[in-house]
């Protein structure tokens, strides 16, 4: 080995140690932004920091200005890793100025800006205004609207209607229930005390309002007979729509013509 090698071996030394030390000390940088948060303090502290590199400097007889800017690209970083989990959220009326202010500090902060009214559109297909006039406007923070991704039951839309010649059957006096949700209370409220042979209900989707109202039926009438139609309900999957029968089946909803079907297919 020459002394070239020798010295290049020597600094890959050091530089290994350094690693090191940068990994635990960025995993401390981590622990703190994660305390600050916790307890309300601000991520920035000039005056520590200009005597962090002082101290850390005051020492050395050679190369200060190059270990003083290290220590200021460090802090930097050290800064940014605390910020990593710090989100802002702005709130305030249509003009007040919230995405022009929203760009600034993500400049600042070196975050994204995501437009919730964006996001909220995009995950529920429809905009805004059909969302309130569909599901009213609290509907985003309930559980359905924070989960289900999917525009359905727009009222006046052809797949809130009755499908086909079904919709024509239906005569005035016709008790209808118009629900703004899976399950209806108020078709509880209705059967609840009645007396029927039986109940019979069909429709879409089977792992969600069929399960959701059957439930509700068998609830409101323990001793009547709830039946479900498995050629008439269906789902977007395959998979949870065979899991939702034999979920009625295991609380004794009858579930029509499934294994007529199954023989059929077999």
């Amino acid at each position: 080995m020459n002394e070239l090698d020798g010295f290049r071996a020597e600094i890959d030394r050091i530089d290994t140690e350094l690693a090191r030390l940068l990994e635990l000390r960025f995993d401390l940088c981590e622990e703190i932004g994660r305390y600050k948060r916790m307890n309300g303090l601000p991520i920035e502290n000039c005056e520590r920091e200009k005597e962090l590199v002082a101290a850390r400097t005051e020492g050395m007889l050679s190369h200060r200005s190059d270990a003083v800017a290290v220590f200021r690209m460090i802090i930097r970083r050290a800064k940014r890793i605390q910020k990593e989990n710090l989100n802002l959220y702005l709130v305030g009326m249509p003009g007040s100025g919230k995405s022009r202010t929203a760009r600034r500090l993500a400049r600042a902060i070196e975050k994204p800006v995501a437009d919730t009214d964006k996001l909220i559109i995009d995950k529920q297909g429809m905009s805004i205004d059909e969302i309130f006039d569909t599901h009213g406007e609290a509907y985003m923070t309930t559980e359905e609207g924070r989960n289900l991704p999917v525009m359905h039951c727009l009222e006046g839309s052809d797949g809130w209607q009755l499908y086909g010649c079904i919709g024509e059957l239906i005569e005035p006096d016709d008790m209808c229930f118009t629900k703004n949700t899976f399950g209806s209370a108020e078709l509880f409220d209705y059967l609840r005390g009645r007396e029927y042979e039986s109940i019979e209900l069909v429709g879409l989707v089977s792992n969600i309002c069929v399960l959701a109202n059957a439930v509700i039926a068998k609830t409101a009438l323990p001793d009547v007979p709830i039946i479900v139609d498995y050629l008439c309900t269906g789902s977007f999957d395959s998979e949870l729509n065979e899991k939702c029968f034999d979920v009625m089946e295991g609380i004794h909803i009858r579930v029509l013509n499934r294994k007529e079907q199954e023989s059929a297919e077999g």
